[in-house]
């Protein structure tokens, strides 16, 4: 940058002296030239090594203020990383905060949860029901929260409140990334328990892709199928069934309900 700067003032000065060169004034014409050769050629000189000067005394003005820029964006940059750093601090503090209330409110909820089944076993089921609740109000993420209100409502055969929270159990296993193939089960047996049997029949089925040998759904899907007449997708279940467990003494009376299809 600087190369280019200092080019550029010489080859202007270069021009300023061609043009003194060409272009005479009207009093210079009158004055003989070969009378002042000599002291032309002095003042010349003196203009050259004045320009050089000149030159030289920019081309300094200009590294200096090239210094200044650099320390300045140096400056700059450093505070930069200080309020990086600093920024990144504050982060981390937060997070640490974060992670260990998540951890506090975790342990918080599991003897919560503890309390909420021994009054599911011992038969409060309100009191169950509000301690679930309570922590579902606090953390609305806690799958083990909404599964256990569902029991409850399953105990309680108040199985529309169970489809419900298992379709949002369903939902929000999904969207956690976290859905296991007994919560589509579940729901499918919920679904099954009001007679919406296309729907548990659906569901049964998604449970089954995460788990293809799983015994109790192939048994569970072909009992579906049976309820929604689909002959031939009982007849392919119960065939996987009878080969994944031969023992299964439920086999037997599957095949009669398959056999009067």
């Amino acid at each position: 940058m600087l190369n280019i700067i200092a080019f550029t003032i010489i080859i202007t000065a270069l021009a300023v002296i061609i043009s003194i060169f060409y272009h005479k004034l009207p009093l210079l014409e009158k004055i003989d030239l070969d009378v002042v050769d000599v002291e032309k050629k002095k003042k010349y000189k003196l203009l050259e090594e004045r320009l050089k000067r000149r030159i030289l005394e920019l081309t300094k003005k200009i590294k200096f203020t090239h210094s200044i820029q650099s320390a300045t964006r140096a400056l700059s940059a450093l505070k930069g990383i200080r309020s990086h750093i600093k920024r990144k601090k504050t982060s981390y503090i937060s997070t640490v905060q974060t992670a260990h209330e998540q951890k506090n409110g975790a342990e918080d909820d599991e003897n919560i949860l503890e309390k909420a089944y021994e009054f599911l076993k011992s038969g409060k089921f309100q009191e169950a029901e509000q301690t679930v609740l309570d922590i579902v109000k606090n953390n609305p993420r806690s799958l083990k929260a909404y599964k256990l209100l569902a029991d409850v409502y399953q105990q309680t055969k108040e199985f529309i409140h169970a489809e419900a929270t298992y379709e949002h159990i369903v939902k929000l296993a999904e969207r956690l990334k976290e859905i296991k193939a007994f919560d589509y089960l579940h729901f499918a047996e919920i679904k099954a328990r009001l007679e919406k049997f296309e729907d548990a029949l659906q569901n049964v089925q998604k449970a089954l892709l995460l788990e293809p040998q799983n015994p109790k759904i192939l048994h569970f899907i072909v009992q579906m199928a049976i309820k929604t007449h689909q002959k031939e997708l009982a007849w392919k279940y119960y065939r996987k069934l009878k080969e994944t467990n031969e023992d299964n003494q439920s086999l037997e009376e599957l095949l009669q309900e398959l056999k009067k299809l």
